[in-house]
């Protein structure tokens, strides 16, 4: 029994035809344009402590409501950690142990000065979830 190649010649295309389509789509995302939250109305304007507790009372419900979802909070920088691109940002939330973690990042080129330690700020990003802290990523101060 011999099967020829005409035979399968639609299947063959039709593989190769998605194999095309996935790489051009990997392709697309990988080039893709990072979304910062600049241009993003927040779901919630508040202050740390507050966003804190609404957090941690229900952290499912929190997930719910703003995990993935840009925030913007008020509050006291309770540490600051540095590195070559970027920096993270403590907000303190009335509790010692815990409190709101920002990530931020900056262009090589533009080097941004991080807050001072126990100054107010108001600060902006999308919320990623409570892990012992309540964490934002892509941050940007406001103020």
């Amino acid at each position: 029994m011999r099967i020829s190649i005409n035979k399968h010649k639609h299947v063959y295309i039709l593989i190769i035809v998605i194999i095309l389509c996935s790489l051009i789509y990997a392709w697309y995302l990988y080039n893709k344009p990072h979304q910062g939250v600049e241009k993003i109305k927040p779901v919630i304007t508040t202050s740390a402590v507050n966003f804190y507790h609404l957090y941690s009372e229900n952290e499912g419900e929190g997930d719910k409501k703003f995990s993935g979802k840009v925030i913007e909070l008020s509050g006291i920088v309770d540490d600051v950690e540095l590195s070559d691109s970027s920096f993270s940002v403590h907000l303190a939330a009335g509790n010692t142990l815990s409190g709101i973690n920002c990530s931020m990042y900056f262009p090589k080129k533009k080097q941004i000065e991080p807050p001072k330690i126990g100054s107010v700020i108001l600060i902006k990003g999308r919320c990623a979830g409570y892990l012992m802290d309540v964490n934002l990523v892509d941050c940007i101060i406001e103020k």
